[in-house]
């Protein structure tokens, strides 16, 4: 939905789609028009894991409006939503904190506007996410 109202706005807007390389199903899609053979490992992004439905209104929607689909790690997946706690006050889960985890990798992607969704997340697992990227941020 954001990415159809984008490029109506402003159809010369870039937009970036980014998932877990864990589970980099919609980027094999998009790169080599498979998900076969694609790996399923489990990510803190675990609400974006998956193989696409065969058939599913979301891939040719994303062909549309999606420019490029980046991959992150997990290690900036976490990073994420510790940077999003410790400078915003914010708690987003890991699907919602890869967006903030291609800005935070060094790729340096100047006027990117970055979305974050869902806070839906364990809170011993961000507790634990947090512990361990206190020395990192």
């Amino acid at each position: 939905g954001v990415g159809l109202a984008l490029k109506q706005a402003n159809p010369s807007a870039r937009l970036v789609g980014v998932q877990a390389a864990a589970s980099a199903f919609m980027h094999s899609i998009m790169t080599h028009d498979t998900q076969e053979n694609v790996p399923d490992l489990p990510s803190l992004a675990d609400g974006l894991t998956g193989p696409v439905e065969a058939g599913s209104i979301t891939i040719p929607l994303v062909r549309q409006v999606a420019d490029e689909i980046v991959l992150v790690e997990e290690d900036f997946i976490a990073k994420a939503v510790a940077f999003a706690w410790k400078n915003y006050g914010q708690t987003i889960e890991g699907a919602g904190a890869v967006a903030l985890a291609a800005a935070l990798d060094g790729s340096n992607r100047p006027g990117a506007v970055v979305i974050l969704s869902g806070g839906n997340i364990q809170p011993e697992i961000h507790a634990e996410i947090l512990q361990k990227m206190e020395a990192v941020l």
